[in-house]
């Protein structure tokens, strides 16, 4: 039964020693592939490395107190978190990262105090090298052992009431972490030569008795922990481990005891020829210990002392069932134990190729306790097709001892026909002498939910990285903490540029400050804003960008950061400006047309009203155009009709219109003169004589004739105007256009190149 115990013992202790090992590697690998990375990276530029850790997701599931970066000289240069301050520290003297600068290989180091966050660290730290595989630096994971980590999985673990669990650095005589969490980084007493903690220490991986530190007899075995060099001891006190045993002990003792005066009792009674009873008990002991069946209470045949022997060896059998019954009981305590966590076991007999399947095992394919075969084959058929060379291919490596343990990933088949990741991993427990395997124990968990949030986080990144939409991150300090690849293109401004640096570093002054006080007022309450912005790139063009501003919130609804998404709409902005101009203005010579007119004159009316200063309309018609057109065609009408345009916008004020209303048909509209209507007639006079003489003056027209050659001709032109004053809204636009139209017609009657201004009657 002690053997049992020990071998039950031994086996957990490998089969989580195993768990630990797998959790190291598995975390080394990552390191690597992160390094890998970061090696296609520059380390001369820290702030590249330090955005790329923030991104990495990976770090923070594997590592719960993040990881940093060191040079050839063993400082920091970028750290994830960033709150934890190493950037700076120098790390050359720890043996984990000193270590990999001396040899360049992966390296766990030994548990030490950190030097920043002051708590026991344990720091797995790998190479960073370039593309010629030269040793440029260090990246390093830590893990935190005050905090909960995967070493939680077996410390935390119930192993029956008073027994224990140590993981141990026996080179470094350092306890790394333990059931008891105060033992944590204490130092291990030298044991006393040859006893079985020494050998533990030294390497030994077995079970047995021996006294803790403590002076408390235990049943402890021990296993390495082979890529750290560490050993995981389990330890039971024997008064838990061997009570029922000594029970027995002692029931035994006191029918022994028993058995010897019955044996006197026999005696005498053979003397009255009472042995026939006990020799036909005898025969059935012995016909039941040569059949092999299950040994089962023997029948009483008579109630004198050979009867009472009997039922002596009843109760004896009946202790021994109680006996066996909790060993059995222990074992479903260890297992409990290890589905607690929710991952299924697997226990394969290889020589029969039967297997056992725990609840939880079938629980996760969403079977029942009671389906599905015992059988290797049962597992092997659901192992997704694309995967079973693979997943297969690994188990038979470790099988034929080539791997310490088997781990893999990959999909396995449900109830439902659905697919499951799975991380699967396990170990050999038992060989025969020609090492060939017997038994794995193994186990495996369900990682569906990780796979489906890495493909999600790839997913958006890509859709971050290569969308048309620049997105910036900035703190509550509203300092820049990431921009994407388009926000470097549609700005101008490379990453470090911007990195560290405030958003206004984009801003134009053409943007209204009210804006800006409006986005922030809605950001500080915890809610999205949309809006526009002009902002300026970095080569000082000015663009326009329509933005979605938001507050991101942690878990418990506190802002950390805001984000910003936002869309180049330049383009749109120049086509909707070029749409407008083709509505309200004349295509040909760019000024308003009889639509923008009207809406300026109305404009002009209402403040007219509002502050009592009269307005003119003048109504111009050219009076010597149709010859040019005639002579020298519509194109040299053309040039001639935009060089009247730009004259009459030097003739006026700017906030004055001028307007084309059709052919040689232009409108100047006067806001703004004064309050007394003659002094207004006077000024609107005087611009109109201005206007007569600038249009008078010779024009110099570049035409082609018919040679096809280009030559400048001079044309003289003059211009009919009439002018009519307003006010307020005595009378409607379109009534102050007919007068002043009439008007017009008056001046060409009176001889033209003059201006008349409108009279009743």
């Amino acid at each position: 039964m002690q053997a049992q115990l020990e071998e039950q013992q031994l086996a957990t202790t490998a089969f989580l020693a195993t768990h630990v090992n797998e959790n190291l590697e598995e975390r080394l690998i990552a390191l690597e592939k992160v390094a890998k990375r970061i090696s296609y990276l520059t380390l001369e530029n820290p702030a590249q490395i330090q955005e790329f850790l923030d991104k990495l997701i990976i770090i923070n599931t594997y590592f719960n107190a993040g990881a940093f970066v060191t040079g050839l000289d063993g400082v920091a240069i970028a750290s994830t978190p960033l709150s934890d301050n190493r950037i700076g520290v120098n790390y050359a003297d720890r043996d984990s990262i000193g270590g990999v600068l001396k040899s360049g290989k992966p390296r766990i180091g030994k548990p030490v105090t950190g030097k920043v966050l002051g708590s026991p660290l344990i720091t797995i730290a790998v190479p960073i090298r370039d593309a010629q595989s030269r040793l440029i630096g260090v990246l390093s994971g830590v893990i935190d052992l005050g905090k909960p980590s995967f070493l939680d999985k077996f410390t935390q673990s119930s192993y029956g009431k008073t027994g224990y669990f140590l993981l141990e650095d026996p080179k470094n005589k350092i306890i790394i972490t333990a059931t008891d969490k105060s033992r944590i980084m204490q130092a291990i007493k030298d044991p006393v030569a040859d006893s079985l903690m020494y050998r533990h220490l030294h390497g030994y991986e077995g079970a047995g008795i021996t006294t803790n530190p403590l002076g408390v007899e235990v049943l402890a075995s021990a296993r390495k922990i082979p890529i750290a060099n560490w050993i995981l001891i389990a330890a039971l006190p024997t008064a838990e481990a061997f009570a029922p045993i000594r029970a027995t002990v002692k029931k035994t003792a006191a029918w022994s005891f028993i058995l010897i005066l019955l044996t006197g009792c026999v005696i005498w009674w053979l003397l009255r020829y009472e042995l026939s009873p006990m020799f036909a008990t005898l025969k059935k002991l012995s016909t039941l210990s040569t059949s092999g069946a299950l040994i089962e209470p023997l029948p009483i045949e008579s109630d004198n002392e050979i009867g009472e022997l009997i039922k002596g060896f009843n109760h004896l059998l009946e202790t021994m069932a109680q006996q066996r019954s909790a060993l059995e009981a222990s074992e479903y305590r260890w297992k409990f134990a290890i589905e607690g966590s929710g991952d299924g076991i697997w226990d394969w007999n290889i020589k029969t190729g039967q297997v056992y399947f725990s609840k939880a095992w079938k629980e996760i394919l969403g079977f029942s306790e009671h389906e599905l075969a015992n059988e290797i084959e049962e597992w092997q058929k659901r192992v997704h097709p694309d995967d079973k060379a693979h997943a297969i291919g690994l188990m038979q490596e470790h099988l034929d001892g080539k791997t310490p343990d088997y781990q893999s990933e990959y999909r396995l088949r449900c109830k439902d026909g659905s697919y499951k990741w799975i991380f699967d991993r396990g170990l050999v427990v038992n060989r025969s002498d020609d090492n060939k395997p017997l038994r794995v124990i193994g186990m495996f968990s369900d990682i569906t939910a990780r796979k489906r949030a890495e493909e999600k986080v790839l997913l958006l990144s890509a859709a971050i990285e290569q969308g048309p939409t620049s997105v910036a991150i900035t703190n509550l300090k509203a300092e820049i903490e990431y921009v994407n690849e388009p926000f470097t293109k549609i700005a101008g401004y490379d990453v470090d540029d911007v990195l560290g640096k405030n958003p206004r570093v984009l801003q134009s002054g053409l943007t209204d400050k009210s804006v800006y006080a409006e986005m922030w007022g809605t950001l500080t309450k915890g809610q999205p804003w949309v809006g526009e912005f002009i902002n300026k790139r970095k080569n000082g063009e000015i663009y326009y960008e329509q933005a979605y501003l938001s507050p991101v919130k942690d878990n418990n609804g506190v802002v950390t950061h805001y984000v910003a998404v936002k869309l180049d709409i330049t383009d749109r902005k120049r086509l909707e400006e070029e749409i407008r101009q083709l509505a309200f203005h004349d295509a040909l010579t760019k000024l308003p047309n009889r639509r923008l007119l009207v809406d300026h004159l109305n404009q002009a009316i209402v403040s007219s009203r509002r502050n009592g200063c009269f307005g003119a309309l003048m109504f111009l018609d050219l009076d010597n155009f149709k010859p040019l057109n005639d002579l020298h065609g519509h194109a040299a009408g053309d040039l001639l009709l935009i060089e009247v345009a730009n004259r009459l916008k030097h003739s006026v004020r700017e906030m004055d219109t001028v307007a084309r209303i059709g052919g040689d048909e232009f409108v100047v509209m006067l806001s703004q003169l004064v309050k007394d209507e003659a002094v207004s007639k006077l000024q609107a006079g005087k611009v109109a004589e201005k206007i007569l003489a600038s249009l008078s003056a010779p024009y110099l027209i570049k035409v082609t004739n018919e040679q096809s050659l280009e030559q400048t001709v001079e044309h003289h032109c003059s211009a009919s105007i009439g002018v009519t004053l307003f006010i307020g809204n005595k009378v409607s636009e379109d009534e102050l256009m007919r007068r002043a139209d009439d008007a017009m017609y008056q001046a060409k009657e009176a001889g033209r190149n003059q201006f008349k201004f409108y009279t009743e009657g």
